[in-house]
């Protein structure tokens, strides 16, 4: 199908080509090479691009909420201006960072969700809680069972029945404090 019209519109967001004056769809999906394209422009890589890019890596694969990205960012900025860290690869220190953010936006994930997310290795952040000396928030007692089974290559079983005996501990414990 074609209009008498010459008033093309292209959307990018849909992939079509519109007749302004009828509103009549004149061609479809068109061709990547037919899409206009942009300038090219110079890319220089900076150490706050590569940043960027790995929140946001991290954020899309662990379903972060945009709060828990920004939180993880000031974190990081409060983590580097400490001088504890210089020295520390930036995806195991922003790893550290999400860990953290998630207890500060009260949803707390493992060292071993976040180890998942991220491919830091759990010890890498052990390390770096160890580092931290207490400036931060403190890891969960599920992150001592998960460490203390890897230790002794205890099996999923095992972990869950500790799991379970440390939040019947728990419970008990503030029932008394009641």
């Amino acid at each position: 199908m074609s209009c008498l019209h010459n008033d093309l519109v292209y959307d990018a967001n849909v992939g079509e080509e519109i007749c302004v004056g009828c509103g009549l769809v004149v061609a479809e999906r068109l061709p990547v090479e037919c899409i206009p394209q942009a300038p090219e422009e110079q890319y220089e890589p900076t150490e706050e691009n590569h940043l960027d890019i790995i929140v946001r890596d991290i954020t899309h694969r662990g379903h972060f909420t945009p709060d828990i990205a920004q939180s993880a960012m000031m974190i990081y900025e409060k983590l580097i201006k400490s001088g504890l860290f210089q020295y520390t690869p930036m995806p195991n220190l922003m790893a550290y960072a999400f860990y953290n953010a998630c207890f500060e936006e009260k949803v707390p994930r493992t060292m071993g969700e976040i180890s998942a997310i991220t491919g830091v290795h759990p010890n890498k952040l052990w390390q770096l809680e160890k580092r931290d000396q207490g400036q931060l928030k403190r890891c969960l007692a599920s992150d001592v069972i998960e460490r203390f089974a890897r230790y002794f290559h205890l099996g999923y079983k095992d972990v869950q029945a500790m799991k379970n005996l440390l939040l019947n501990i728990e419970s008990t414990m503030t029932s008394k404090s009641v």
